[in-house]
């Protein structure tokens, strides 16, 4: 029995042992890998906070943005107008309407059978 309890206190020692030359093991591991990183290099310096251009390329900038501006306000220009424009072909077409449902109501053309052609400028059947 005391040989029993001695070998069971042997195995668990070498259990012991075992573990703590793993972790052992890790550690030395660890450090191998910290020290073979390579030594950070110099610090570079800190970026500036602006690059100004040079006069010649300022003032090509500028032109260039003066250009631009000509354009939108053109393009503005021309958008009002477009909407002037589709106001007025709206009211023509109203217009047109009109027209044609007086000629219907005048040659009482049944409107639920019929509807405007405007291509052909007449009533055509449903």
């Amino acid at each position: 029995m005391k040989s029993y309890r001695t070998l069971l206190f042997l195995l668990f020692m070498l259990g012991v042992i075992v573990v703590l030359a793993f972790i052992l093991a890790l550690v030395a591991v660890g450090t191998l890998h910290a020290q073979s990183k390579p030594a950070a290099g110099p610090v570079p310096a800190p970026l500036p906070a602006s690059y100004e251009f040079d006069t010649d390329s300022k003032l090509r900038i500028r032109e260039l943005q003066y250009q631009n501006d000509q354009l939108e306000i053109e393009i503005q220009k021309m958008e009002v107008q477009i909407a002037q424009k589709k106001s007025l072909q709206g009211e023509e077409i109203l217009a047109m309407k009109q027209v044609a449902l007086e000629f219907a109501n005048k040659h009482n053309v049944p409107l639920d059978k019929y509807v405007l052609d405007p291509a052909g400028v007449r009533f055509v059947k449903k």
